[in-house]
């Protein structure tokens, strides 16, 4: 007895460890079927399951992070980041295009911050989120969307402010530290710190790809308005990226002339000495070395005859202890402990100096030159030329990055192009994200419409409809479709994308007395979307006694037609009428009236289904008024 009321406790425990364990949510954090967050609490249970798989269920509020985790001085740390260090995220996140607003972390100590603390090598993805109005402080290595990832991050932005606390910390607006792809991304975020920080990327270590930044760059040593240190981190490259010059403070800093750096091994640490000046040219012309000199500390020396250092290419110019390459044409004298290296051009103006010491292994100075700020030291050496000439990344105006074609004459996917594909990948909305591209899978709920439209009218004037409308802005407005009782009756080019009014008119002179019109407006942005307006529905019936002013002949509608056409004629009073229709050699090729026609508006419908393409004319004939005019049938 006393051994099965045991078991029973035992289970009873176990069954409470499990509840008190297990994730609150719904799934089995599978990447077949994941977790689904529908809560902020459910987020921040991540931390505690960081091997499962996880999606986003519907927008999350984080205001009240906070207010979170009281740290005893008056203020509250907010969210604990999701992995660290020593227990690093492994799992996936799909935010299913969701957003997640108003996160709070204040860790001046913790040492990766962001939504994602730390992820390793075996964590599936990050993808498809957005973070609006972050507010992180961290430690060393901190960013928007993650402190440091092993993992491939796509369709992913941030917007907020991220700083970082400590004299090393590196910041950046989405990832201060990456080592997977990064694709199709942006950050408007405002980072901050005295250290090394940038507006996108810190340093990465696999390729970035489709990506922009926006936000306000400030640091006191090394900053970039796209990445903060370009060089000496693997392979990783950057392709078709995009930083804002004016919104970050970050000039476009790609260096227009050669870079030198020292290289002094020390002998203790290396089997082979060696020591070598290695130069890199990053421009896009070849550099001739031949009136070039180098100073190794005993005064300077002309580097030789040479070929040319290639574009964004690397050259040695001299090497001890280990065997000459072809491109070498000096030796050098480099002390073995401590100088200074030098290089002048052909004009006498030194290019660069370099002070080394072997107490560091290697040393060497250069200049982070794309979207990077100042001159400085690092102990990596890049290995090869891939590591910076696939560095494709531009500074451009407030302007350009508003712009779609600054991004599709690159190769971006955007909605209303097919040159660069039809995922439709981006799109810009000059009412929304200020003006920058947005994720098109991911727009946010405060999108407005493709137009909005201030007013829609219609008048009836001698037997015609006269219809009129204004809208207050447009967006990807491509044209606008008039519908008539369900009908289009015309297409009218829209304004593109515009904060400025527009005016427009249309006159219906196809209708008929004592009918009742109903009249819709859509509009059709580039993406062939259509919205109607039904809210602006208009209804009205023109008056048989609505007797014109004047004898009037309209055009024809539609021209150029097939196989038919509907003319539209008023008259002021009573009168023998003839309505005919010529060829172009001015034969008749038809009479559709010809009799006494009381006062009035009328239509006639005429069908040339039996005769062959060309220009056409019809001849209105009422008593002393006679008009003429053009119309086209094409088959």
């Amino acid at each position: 007895m006393k051994f099965h009321y045991l078991v029973k406790i035992l289970l009873i425990i176990i069954l409470c460890v499990s509840i008190l364990t297990g994730y609150s949510g719904s799934g089995s954090g599978t990447e077949g079927d994941p977790y689904l967050i529908t809560t902020l609490s459910q987020l921040q249970e991540m931390k505690d399951d960081l091997t499962a798989n996880y999606r986003l269920s519907n927008d999350i509020d984080a205001s009240g992070t906070a207010t979170w985790n009281d740290n005893g001085e008056g203020g509250y740390y907010g969210f604990e980041p999701i992995g660290t260090q020593s227990t690093p995220f492994k799992g996936g996140f799909d935010g299913d295009y969701h957003v997640i607003s108003d996160l709070y972390i204040n860790r001046p100590l913790l040492d990766d911050v962001g939504l994602f603390g730390y992820s390793d090598w075996e964590s599936n993805y990050i993808k498809n989120v957005g973070l609006e109005n972050v507010d992180f402080t961290g430690g060393y290595r901190s960013g928007g969307l993650i402190g440091r990832s092993d993992t491939p991050i796509s369709n992913c932005f941030v917007r907020g402010s991220v700083a970082g606390a400590k004299s090393t910390s590196v910041v950046a607006g989405l990832a201060a530290q990456s080592h997977d792809p990064v694709t199709r991304c942006y950050a408007d975020v405002d980072v901050t710190t005295n250290s090394e920080v940038a507006g996108f990327i810190s340093f990465n270590n696999d390729d970035v790809t489709n990506c922009y930044a926006v936000g306000s760059v400030q640091s006191k040593t090394k900053d970039g308005g796209f990445i903060g240190n370009p060089f000496g981190h693997g392979d990783g490259n950057i392709y078709n990226c995009f930083w804002d010059t004016e919104t970050s403070g970050q000039e476009d800093k790609k260096a227009d002339h050669v870079i030198i750096s020292a290289i002094c091994y020390n002998p203790d640490v290396l089997d082979d000495e060696y020591q070598f000046i290695m130069l890199y040219n990053p421009t896009s012309s070849a550099v001739d070395l031949d009136n070039w000199d180098y100073n190794d500390g005993n005064g300077y020396t002309n580097i030789g005859s040479t070929t040319n250092i290639p574009a964004n290419g690397f050259f040695l110019i001299g090497v001890t202890g280990i065997t000459p390459s072809a491109d070498l044409t000096a030796s050098l004298n480099m002390n073995t402990s401590s100088g200074t290296i030098s290089i002048r051009d052909g004009s006498d103006t030194e290019i660069d100096a370099v002070t080394y010491t072997t107490d560091a292994y290697p040393v060497y100075k250069r200049y982070a030159i794309y979207g990077g700020g100042s001159v400085y030291s690092n102990d990596y050496e890049p290995s090869n030329t891939s590591q910076v000439n696939e560095f494709d990344m531009t500074g451009k105006t407030t302007v350009q990055m508003k712009t779609s074609s600054t991004f599709t004459d690159a190769g971006w996917d955007f909605v209303g192009e097919s040159a660069n594909g039809n995922d439709d990948n981006w799109t810009i909305n000059a009412l929304y994200n200020d003006g920058y591209p947005y994720l098109n899978d991911n727009p946010p709920s405060e999108v407005p419409l493709p137009i909005c439209l201030a007013s829609f009218s219609a008048e009836v004037k001698n037997g015609a409809v006269e219809l009129s409308w204004e809208t207050a802005s447009e967006t990807n407005n491509a044209r606008f479709l008039l519908y008539r009782n369900d009908e289009v009756i015309e297409s009218i080019e829209g304004a593109g994308t515009t904060s400025e009014p527009h005016s427009y008119e249309y006159i219906d002179h196809t209708v008929v007395p004592g009918v009742s019109y109903t009249y819709v407006l859509a509009d059709v942005d580039y993406a062939n979307d259509e919205v109607k307006h039904s809210d602006l529905t208009l209804t009205l019936i023109v008056s048989e006694n609505d007797i014109p002013q004047e004898f009037t002949l309209e055009n024809n509608y539609p021209n150029p037609f097939n196989p038919s056409t509907a003319i539209s004629y008023h008259l002021k009073e009573n009168c023998d009428l003839e309505l005919s229709i010529y060829d172009m050699d001015g034969k008749i090729v038809e009479t559709l009236v010809n009799d006494n026609i009381s006062a009035g508006n009328h239509t006639v419908n005429w069908d040339a289904s039996g005769l062959s393409s060309g220009i056409y004319f019809y001849r209105l004939t009422a008593g002393n008024f006679v008009d003429t005019k053009k119309m086209v049938f094409m088959k």
